[in-house]
């Protein structure tokens, strides 16, 4: 047996010896360090990379590994991944199916990882997962579903993380979830619903959060939410409803986190949340909740 680590290319024309079509690629990257294996971004053939297996060992793809694989329409994670580099996937124009097991230990999605991959459609992000990446996912443009479990690790969903994803009718955010980043999910058009648990984490949206996800009716904030900061919901032209929990210590909202939401008419909050707030809900009714 060759002792010689194997690049991924390597690997590609050896099968292509005994299966000339092949388009099924188990990819196998062979390296000496103790604490793994490491996919690179190594030469193949993107022209006929269609479905991919990534062994079980793996612990790291690259960055930039798949970048511009257009006929490449579906990818098998293994359990011992953790990591996805930056761009591993980016421009994927093809790839429809992206599948994690049940006991994956991925901790990380980096930068743009996913970045316009147009046909992707339904992403189940693993438990284990504590970021999304800066535009892990922007540019998804026929992603309709995202399935975080409630029991979910995730802390942060980093900037412009899901911008443009004008097909993304729906996000449940997982109680540990603290912070959702600047433009997180600016222009996700199709947003309808923003759930958070009675037990949510969340303790901060960034400005232009939410900005023009103009199918956005009502938000029901959580009682750990101290800041809104300015744009977060600006241009959300459907937004009519907000609630405030008679818990929440909320000490921010900058001054244009609701501008140009001209049918925002109920508050449902304490008085001590509309005395200090008052002036950010554009001319709103008042309801007390106490």
């Amino acid at each position: 047996m060759d002792p010689k680590p194997q690049t991924l290319g390597g690997v590609i024309e050896k099968l292509k010896e005994h299966e000339p079509d092949i388009v099924d690629i188990l990819v196998s990257f062979v390296v000496k360090e103790i604490e793994g294996v490491d996919v690179t971004d190594s030469e193949y053939d993107k022209d006929k990379l269609n479905k991919l297996t990534i062994p079980q060992g793996t612990i790291e793809i690259k960055d930039n590994a798949f970048e511009d694989c257009i006929r490449l329409s579906e990818v098998h994670f293994p359990i011992s991944l953790k990591t996805i580099g930056e761009k591993a996937f980016v421009g994927c124009t093809g790839l429809d199916e992206i599948y994690f097991p049940s006991k994956s230990v991925l901790r990380d999605l980096g930068y743009a990882t996913f970045s316009d991959c147009v046909s992707l459609t339904k992403v189940d992000i693993p438990l284990h997962v504590s970021a999304i990446g800066p535009w892990a996912f922007a540019g998804c443009t026929n992603l309709v579903e995202i399935n975080l479990p409630h029991d979910s690790a995730l802390q942060i969903i980093r900037e412009e993380a899901f911008v443009g994803c004008v097909s993304l009718t729906e996000i449940r955010i997982p109680r540990l979830l603290y912070s959702i980043d600047y433009r997180a999910f600016m222009g996700c058009t199709g947003l309808t619903d923003v759930h958070f648990t009675d037990d949510s984490e969340l303790d901060f949206i960034g400005g232009q959060a939410f900005y023009q996800c103009t199918n956005l009716t009502e938000i029901h904030f959580p009682p750990s939410l101290t800041e809104i900061k300015n744009f977060a919901f600006h241009g959300c032209t459907r937004l009519t409803e907000l609630h405030f929990p008679r818990d929440i210590d909320l000490y921010t909202i900058e001054e244009s986190a609701f501008k140009k939401c001209p049918v925002l008419n109920d508050v449902f909050c304490t008085e001590q949340i509309w005395g200090k707030f008052q002036s950010r809900f554009a001319g709103a009714t008042f309801h007390n909740i106490e």
